[in-house]
């Protein structure tokens, strides 16, 4: 849920890959910021991900971020993706996300198979089924594993793109055990041209001992 939300997340460039109309070869790179807040405490969290459209049916995309001092958000995420067009307006999508907290000796993998549909032109529908596992290496090795679910809707507005998404189900919540929570998040994507778009969103997050919100900016370079 949380893992998986936000700017600073292997989704973001679910835009590129759906906003971009480009037959032949792509690539897309973008660079976010994110701010969380929990619990009082803030954290600041730098991005950069970037796909490749191979061919027409097929994208691949890896993902990385890093935060200084962190509290809450881990100390570096990398993970990649693909997205392959099976028939006309369906997509399957599938992304591998490693997190590591060094403070609290946890390691997270989440694993989001998914499906994206376009019943009309301007919207575009994504489900996808969250599986994590979380590693703590000390002091005592234990290894956990959760699922939960999320879903999706973009619209396609001209230059404007709005998005918004909920999620729900447990999850790792490093250094904590595993809770249950709910996640609603939301923002847009405006194109100024074929190459270069702004993205901002924001997300707030209900779980079993506290609340989270955070907001998030980024940019998009096509070319």
């Amino acid at each position: 849920v949380g893992a998986v939300t936000g700017c600073h997340d292997q989704s973001a460039l679910d835009n590129i890959a759906q906003l971009a109309d480009i037959a032949g070869p792509f690539v897309g790179l973008e660079r976010c910021r994110g701010f969380g807040r929990k619990r009082g405490g803030r954290n600041a969290t730098l991005g950069g991900e970037a796909g490749v459209r191979l061919y027409q049916p097929l994208m691949l995309r890896a993902t990385g971020t890093y935060t200084p001092s962190a509290d809450f958000e881990p100390d570096w995420r990398v993970g990649g993706g693909c997205d392959v067009s099976v028939y006309g307006p369906v997509t399957l999508l599938f992304d591998l996300l490693h997190s590591e907290y060094r403070t609290s000796h946890q390691q997270v993998l989440v694993a989001t198979p998914g499906i994206r549909i376009e019943p009309l032109r301007y919207v575009t529908l994504e489900g996808r089924y969250v599986a994590s596992t979380d590693h703590v290496g000390a002091p005592v090795s234990t290894t956990e594993h959760t699922a939960a679910w999320q879903a999706r809707m973009y619209l396609n507005l001209g230059r404007l793109h709005p998005f918004v998404g909920y999620a729900q189900g447990e999850e790792p919540d490093p250094p904590q055990p595993t809770t249950y929570g709910r996640s609603l998040w939301g923002g847009m994507v405006f194109d100024f041209d074929r190459n270069l778009s702004i993205r901002v969103d924001a997300a707030y997050e209900d779980r079993e001992a506290y609340t989270r919100s955070s907001l998030g900016a980024g940019v998009i370079l096509k070319f």
